[in-house]
């Protein structure tokens, strides 16, 4: 990997990443990754509210296959109904996984082989749930963490960092303590910090959920609209 690489990716595939990132993207020459959480892409370029399927404020599988085929972005799987694992059991979890598969391989044309990379909804997966991802080709695994990719970073748990409505200074201030001199006390202290903000939080499958404390609130159901775009929002 070259000196000072970095990825971009958008989650959940808002329309936003069309109308908003794409100008951005295009003027400093710039692609990115896409990962798409599958029942909500529309299957038609107008609102969802006159009839079309999807949810409004998405993609359409006609925007996606716009940017993937000017080579702007590539579009993986965020799964298909951005459900949190606790909502799931084991079987779901590999049913609805296949399903954003077939999802992506039908609309764009492309092999399964192709996709191999996967971005949890918030960020939140153990091993079992990453062992059935890597079985279904899921090679690389995203998850959402303040910390930069180390080498040392497993494929199946690559960490990503989010910026969500920071201004310039403090996103200048966060990369730098991620990337810069400091990046080793950050690596070495925000799993510490993590841990003492959600004590108690674990997950596990639907079927497992009785032998879990969860003190932390769990999430449902995709992250809600805002009047600002959701451009970069990880969830």
């Amino acid at each position: 990997m070259p000196a000072r690489s970095f990825l971009l990716t958008f989650d959940d595939g808002y329309e936003s990443v069309f109308l908003e990132a794409l100008p951005v993207l295009k003027s400093f020459n710039f692609s990115a990754l896409c990962f798409l959480s599958t029942k909500s892409i529309r299957h038609s370029a107008v609102s969802s509210l006159s009839g079309s399927q999807g949810d409004p404020g998405f993609l359409s599988w006609q925007q996606i296959r716009e940017l993937q085929s000017d080579g702007w972005m590539e579009f993986h799987s965020h799964t298909h109904e951005h459900r949190p694992l606790s909502d799931l059991t084991r079987n779901e979890l590999t049913q609805d996984l296949a399903t954003s598969l077939d999802h992506l391989t039908q609309e764009l044309g492309l092999p399964g082989s192709h996709f191999r990379h996967l971005a949890w909804p918030w960020g939140e997966s153990h091993d079992e749930s990453r062992q059935i991802a890597a079985r279904l080709g899921f090679q690389y695994q995203y998850t959402v963490a303040r910390s930069g990719f180390l080498h040392s970073s497993p494929l199946q748990n690559v960490p990503r960092t989010c910026y969500d409505g920071a201004t310039l200074t403090n996103f200048v201030i966060q990369f730098q303590l991620q990337t810069g001199i400091c990046s080793s006390l950050w690596h070495a202290g925000y799993p510490l910090v993590r841990k003492v903000r959600r004590p108690g939080f674990s997950i596990a499958f639907r079927d497992e959920t009785s032998s879990v404390q969860v003190t932390a609130p769990i999430r449902t159901g995709l992250p809600s609209q805002r009047d600002t775009p959701n451009i970069g929002k990880a969830g």
